[in-house]
């Protein structure tokens, strides 16, 4: 728990200088229309009978329109309030994909100082006292210079 909230801690503070959340950024996105449809047949199915006529038409005229009904079935009434309001928002990228994208165009030196940068973090926040005696921030970041070199370029799918 406490590690989860300083992973928190860190991503606002420091990750976030890469790129900015976007505002739009939620995965799911509650659709308006269904909400409509759901709310009326609801209304319908609980005091229906007890509904003004000229409102149990439009709470029935709204469940049609949206199903392309001429009748309104029992069944299709059941389908709508059990309608899922929320769809998902296909433009949606999490966040922490855009951190990564972001500091992957900086190639492979980019990366590996993301991934320092998560290692120090590790360190101060947890201070382990059991760790592998070859262990270190820059593990393999060396290697991976000389092998690979600086400008590596990163694709990312």
């Amino acid at each position: 728990m406490l590690a989860q909230s300083i992973n928190i801690l860190l991503r606002y503070s420091t990750v976030w200088i890469f790129i900015p959340p976007s505002p739009g950024g939620v995965r799911l996105l509650e659709d308006s229309d269904r909400r409509r449809v759901r709310s009326a047949a609801r209304a319908l199915l609980t005091v229906g009978a007890g509904l003004p006529e000229a409102r149990r038409d439009e709470l029935q005229k709204v469940i049609r329109c949206f199903f392309n009904d001429v009748e309104l079935a029992p069944e299709t009434l059941q389908r709508a309030a059990g309608l899922e309001t929320r769809i998902f928002n296909e433009s949606y990228v999490p966040h922490g994909l855009k951190v990564v994208k972001a500091t992957a165009e900086q190639g492979l030196k980019g990366l590996m100082e993301l991934e320092r940068r998560w290692r120090q973090h590790f360190l101060s926040t947890m201070t382990p006292r059991y760790l592998p005696s070859l262990w270190s921030v820059g593990h393999n970041h060396n290697k991976l210079l000389r092998k690979y070199g600086e400008d590596l370029p990163i694709q990312l799918n």
